[in-house]
């Protein structure tokens, strides 16, 4: 029923001190925060410029693989009622380098999506519903050109049984906030009180 933009292996860790994130040699480096309103904020920091994003606490976090060309963190999102008929759903947030042939790759996928055009924030956005048999699945992918990457942002959810339309609308409203949170660029990182980080391999 989901299907994530690339494929994600778990990323090997270790903490290393804010100390480490303010060292303009770092390379990349992960941060972890947990927000006073309960959402968790995640950073990729690099020699050009961080990259972020939040996502509610009790989101699960199945697939990790955060580092450029292409970082990628996937999410599992609870539902908070019996809307969804017991559909799993997937979030995903990414990061492509589109100067390499991995980011490139990711980028078009998002531009062979095909489905309904919007545009949000400079967000393009696109979705889609296939169906079989009586299910169907509803992808919504956004790409937006951020200083030296591109962010892509994806959620599938799936519909059957006893579904209802409000899930979608539930989840839609999640989306946006997703691409809200998103921030990238070349500023200079400054490390937060109480981020904790470690090195993807």
């Amino acid at each position: 029923m989901r299907r994530i933009i690339a494929c994600f292996v778990t990323a090997l860790a270790f903490t290393a001190s804010i100390a480490q994130a303010q060292d303009a040699k770092l390379g990349q480096l992960v941060g972890v925060l947990t927000r006073s309103d309960g959402y968790k904020q995640t950073t990729l920091v690099t020699d050009r410029g961080a990259l972020g994003f939040a996502v509610p606490g009790d989101w699960k976090q199945i697939q990790l693989d955060f580092k450029l060309p292409v970082a990628n963190a996937v999410y599992d999102v609870p539902d908070p009622s019996t809307l969804s008929g017991g559909s799993n759903t997937n979030c995903s947030m990414a990061f492509a380098d589109p100067a390499t042939p991995e980011g490139q790759a990711v980028i078009g996928r998002v531009t062979a999506f095909g489905g309904t055009d919007s545009q949000r924030n400079g967000w393009s956005i696109h979705s889609r519903t296939e169906t079989n048999g009586d299910a169907a699945t509803v992808e919504v992918v956004a790409s937006k050109p951020q200083g030296f990457v591109t962010s892509v942002a994806m959620c599938a959810w799936g519909q059957g049984g006893s579904h209802d339309a409000a899930y979608d609308t539930y989840i839609g409203k999640i989306f946006d906030t997703l691409l809200d949170s998103v921030a990238a660029g070349p500023a200079p990182f400054k490390a937060r009180p109480g981020e904790t980080f470690f090195s993807p391999q």
